[in-house]
């Protein structure tokens, strides 16, 4: 398999500790990288799975308990209901009208 070359950046600190490591292990700094990169590209994989296998699991018995989302859609409906004063609400205002916006707004108003 061909292998790509690439350039990583490494904290001073974190550099003198794998030189360190490089010569009690008798390889390389490249290989101990090379392995570290590894090591977590699969362990993050591993946690991940397990993460969406959690998410899915919890969605399906949501979907389960309410499968057309009525008691959430009711709940959200009565929220937005209590917002005495919507921060994001516009305020209306008047402007002048052109032959065009009168024309749009007689048609909405029919």
């Amino acid at each position: 398999m061909q292998t790509i070359q690439t350039t990583i950046r490494l904290d001073p600190v974190l550099k003198g500790k794998l030189e360190e490591l490089s010569r009690l292990h008798a390889t390389t700094l490249n290989k101990l990288v090379t392995a570290a990169r590894e090591e977590f590209v699969v362990t993050d994989a591993r946690a991940m799975q397990q993460d969406l296998k959690a998410s899915l699991a919890t969605l399906q018995r949501i979907a389960g308990e309410d499968p057309r989302f009525e008691r959430a859609i009711a709940e959200t409906a009565a929220a937005e209901a209590a917002i005495v004063e919507d921060p994001v609400e516009g305020e209306p205002f008047v402007s002048e009208d052109r032959p065009a916006t009168k024309a749009v707004r007689d048609i909405l108003s029919a």
